[in-house]
C-alpha cells in the first residue's frame, strides 16, 4: 500500500476551557512544528483511531474530529507549513522564549505552560 501523506498530529489541551485542538503537519514533526500546537495528544487520539483504515488525509481528520474528550469534539487543523529539520536556535535567542516557559514539577518535559508575548 501506498500512504497519501504522512501526518504529524499535535494538540493543545486547554485544561481551563475545556477545549481540545488537534493539528496535523504534512511536514515534519520538528520543534518548530511542535511549538505551533504545543503539546502532543498521542495516547487518546491513538486509542480513538486504532484499527480504523485512515486511507486519505480527509479521512484521518475526520476521525481525529470525532474524538471526544470529556466530551468535546477537538478543533481539528490541517497545518500547510513546511517545517525544516535541522532548525536549531542560539542560547542567545532561545533565552526570551524559555522565560515564557512554565514546567509542571511532577510531568516535566511533557507539560508546558507558555506565557503569552505581551510585547
Amino acid at each position: 500500500m501506498h500512504a497519501e501523506a504522512i501526518l504529524a498530529p499535535a494538540g493543545i489541551l486547554e485544561v481551563d476551557q475545556g477545549q481540545l485542538t488537534l493539528m496535523f503537519g504534512r511536514s515534519h514533526g520538528t520543534a518548530d512544528f511542535g511549538a505551533d500546537p504545543i503539546e502532543r495528544c498521542w495516547g487518546i487520539l491513538e486509542n480513538h483511531w486504532n484499527g480504523a483504515l485512515l486511507t486519505s488525509v480527509a479521512t484521518a481528520l475526520r476521525w481525529a474530529g470525532s474524538m471526544t474528550w470529556r466530551g468535546i469534539d477537538p478543533l481539528v487543523e490541517l497545518l500547510t507549513a513546511s517545517y525544516e529539520t535541522g532548525v536549531k536556535l542560539s542560547p542567545s535567542q532561545y533565552r526570551p522564549v524559555a522565560q515564557r516557559l512554565e514546567r509542571s514539577e511532577t510531568l516535566g518535559k511533557w507539560s508546558l505552560v507558555i506565557t503569552p508575548n505581551t510585547a
